[in-house]
């Protein structure tokens, strides 16, 4: 679900008007986010090196700006790995 930012009326009318909180849009959302949360979990879990890499690089690729549901998907990845230096440094060639 999206909320508006700071209870901003703007926020509250683009939300509404079209429709961004349809069951549709929350559904895909979720599927998402799960997919997202996957990647991070087996990332975090992972102590193979290379393999954390082949990881983080596709946690990047799934939060760029081309892909649906980027911004959620980036605060999410970012809330999750905002402690990891090797997450820090790749995210801020990006």
């Amino acid at each position: 679900m999206l909320l508006e930012k700071s209870r901003s009326s703007r926020g509250e009318i683009t939300i509404k008007e079209i429709l961004l909180n349809r069951k549709e849009l929350l559904q895909d959302r979720a599927e998402k986010l799960e997919d997202i949360q996957g990647l991070v979990r087996r990332y975090i879990d992972c102590s193979n090196p290379s393999i954390k890499t082949m990881l983080l690089d596709e946690i990047l690729r799934q939060i760029t700006s081309d892909k649906e549901y980027s911004l959620c998907a980036k605060h999410f990845v970012m809330n999750s790995l905002s402690d990891d230096s090797d997450f820090a440094k790749k995210f801020a060639s990006c």
